[in-house]
């Protein structure tokens, strides 16, 4: 999901994170990560528990794992017992402008998510009709389709 770092702090569960990176769990530190790369990346980390308003399009769960590991070779490795999300950012003035822009002309709790072709030649795990569908569905009743922006 395309979401400023202290923003994503607080979808983070580090208490789930490896010992060595729980100093990420601050304000400061997770943004700190993005601003010495330099480039957009994304983290992938486990998500907090009771997170209801989090469609599920954002969530990678073990079994989704599993799957993928049993499907792609040397996949095996990348499956862990948490459900987690990609978090995806650049430290950049221009995107933090337009991330401001976004919350200030969003409706509340609106999170933003994209699809691409990935390193292993796998088409995209959600169309745009197929996310316009999820994110309108049980999951988020208050995100019609029409917000929903390519």
């Amino acid at each position: 999901m395309f979401l400023r770092p202290q923003d994503a702090i607080r979808l983070i569960d580090f208490d789930k994170v490896a010992e060595g990176f729980r100093y990420l769990g601050t304000r400061e530190g997770f943004s700190k990560l993005y601003e010495a790369h330099g480039a957009p990346m994304h983290v992938i980390a486990p998500l907090r528990d009771g997170l209801r308003f989090l469609s599920d399009a954002f969530r990678t769960t073990p079994d989704d794992l599993r799957e993928q590991a049993d499907t792609i070779p040397g996949m095996a490795d990348r499956v862990i017992p948490e459900v987690t999300a990609s978090f995806f950012w650049m430290a950049d003035p221009a995107w933090e402008a337009f991330a401001a822009l976004l919350s200030l002309y969003s409706p509340p709790f609106v999170l933003y998510g994209a699809t691409s072709l990935n390193e292993h030649q796998q088409l995209p795990s959600f169309t745009f009709a197929e996310l316009a569908s999820e994110f309108s569905s049980v999951s988020a009743p208050d995100l019609p389709p029409e917000n929903c922006t390519t």
